[in-house]
């Protein structure tokens, strides 16, 4: 597991994280963070994944999108979750069904957005890999390419 520092976007930090399982999950980078969860396998524990989701919103992200393998029906148990958590800082969620890495990428820089009342507190994008390396090899390649610009 390691969590990388990737640069800024729009004075944001942008990072990402490489895990095997959920229960390898660092939570220091989540809160006031944008969150993209790329999920690489197909088929997830429901109560292994619904324990994460509850940790994830414990930490107060300023927004959760779902992607990759599976992600309508773990968006569905996000949701369902969400909907029994009580706190005063609300969080968005999304849900990206693109398969391209680089679409999903673009709607999460491009298209997050969060609560008005969250605005100015947030800070960070936050990326979670979760058993695919291949991918977040890719995602950093197009971080560099694209999204995080270098200061000279």
């Amino acid at each position: 597991m390691s969590t990388l520092i990737y640069g800024k976007y729009f004075d944001r930090i942008v990072t990402i994280q490489d895990v095997g399982d959920f229960c390898d999950i660092e939570f220091t980078h989540i809160n006031n963070a944008a969150v993209l969860l790329w999920l690489g396998e197909n088929k997830w524990q429901s109560e292994k994944f619904s324990d994460f989701i509850k940790r994830l919103f414990e930490h107060e992200p300023i927004a959760i999108g779902v992607s990759g393998m599976n992600a309508e029906e773990q968006f569905d148990i996000l949701i369902k979750i969400q909907s029994y958590i009580t706190s005063e800082k609300h969080t968005m969620t999304h849900i990206y069904d693109e398969e391209n890495i680089e679409e999903v990428l673009d709607y999460f820089f491009l298209g997050t957005f969060t609560d008005d009342e969250r605005w100015d507190n947030w800070d960070k994008y936050h990326i979670i890999v979760i058993k695919d390396m291949n991918i977040k090899t890719k995602i950093a390649e197009l971080l560099k390419s694209k999204w995080i610009k270098t200061e000279n």
